[in-house]
């Protein structure tokens, strides 16, 4: 939890909250709720938007911003729609804070969906602010998933809307991607992260959770250079949350823990390598300026958040 005093904040929440839409001046039906204080939880997101209070989704920025909700089908053949990953925006860097979503025992199914290579723009978001084909061609940089292809095999409109743009961030191929068959940081973590979960809904629980909060930043101080009308991350950050099934009472069984890399190329770290990379989420959340897991109840976050314990996840 990143600690602040939230009291001014909350005089002036209905004004700034983010579902103002980057500038429209329309009418709204999705109100902010009037903000009260959660003695549990002070830090929690108040908002109408019921997606806002998901476990995956960090404590929302607001201003000239917008919070995107993806829903998709479960499968092809059915009608079971989930909510596949949600987006915070900024309007005026076109670009997101971060990626969040769920891995839990329905939307893991693999069928072997493949990559739908449906690269299209976010329509959700106004044209003035949202970003291009044009943003993110021939740039030099790769467009890179947030949420990964691999990550949505359940059905082809989940994978479709991975391949968003309002998804992407722009990396080096050498940092996220596979060259004459040598893979990189990110594509070697990504991996790991795939594995483990699947490994685990086998051996432990299959109805426990994993949230996940993926990013790169695009702090003004934090960016390797503006290109093409977009930032360019210095870092990426993956921020984990584990719940075991069943368990509402206290932190033990809850787990966090972050990632924290350099956005350079030529880094092939694999394995226990990644290691290097693991922070506390404190340690994140002082790096990246967001606020993670901050719909947890505080005692619980404030446990999990403080340490960064690689025997939990098996490292």
């Amino acid at each position: 939890m990143i600690k602040k005093n939230i009291f001014p904040f909350l005089l002036t929440f209905g004004l700034c909250l983010y579902l103002t839409s980057c500038g429209n001046d329309e009418p709204d039906d999705d109100i902010p709720v009037p903000p009260t204080i959660d003695q549990n939880n002070i830090n929690a997101n108040r908002s109408a938007t019921a997606e806002a209070s998901r476990l995956e989704i960090p404590r929302l920025v607001g201003g000239n911003s917008i919070f995107l909700v993806k829903n998709a089908k479960l499968s092809d053949d059915g009608n079971d729609m989930f909510v596949n990953f949600c987006i915070e925006w900024d309007c005026n860097k076109k670009a997101q804070r971060w990626t969040a979503y769920r891995w839990d025992i329905d939307n893991t199914v693999d069928n072997n969906i493949g990559r739908t290579e449906a690269w299209a723009e976010d329509t959700d978001i106004p044209s003035d602010y949202r970003s291009t084909f044009s943003n993110h061609t021939n740039n030099g940089y790769d467009r890179g998933h947030m949420l990964a292809s691999e990550d949505r095999q359940c059905s082809a409109s989940a994978n479709a809307q991975t391949f968003l743009l309002s998804n992407m961030q722009p990396q080096l191929r050498k940092f996220h991607g596979s060259v004459n068959n040598v893979s990189y940081v990110w594509l070697n973590l990504e991996r790991r992260l795939q594995n483990m979960y699947k490994a685990w809904t086998k051996a432990y629980n299959s109805g426990d959770t994993i949230y996940v909060v993926k990013g790169g930043t695009i702090a003004d101080d934090q960016i390797l250079e503006t290109k093409k009308g977009i930032p360019v991350p210095k870092y990426f950050f993956v921020a984990l949350l584990y719940k075991k099934a069943n368990v509402n009472i206290g932190y033990k069984g809850y787990r966090a823990i972050g990632y924290w890399i350099e956005h350079t190329e030529g880094n092939t770290a694999s394995g226990t390598a990644l290691n290097n990379y693991c922070v506390s989420i404190d340690n994140l959340e002082q790096k990246t300026g967001i606020d993670f897991f901050c719909n947890l109840p505080d005692e619980i976050e404030n446990k999990v958040e403080s340490t960064c314990n690689l025997t939990q996840w098996g490292w």
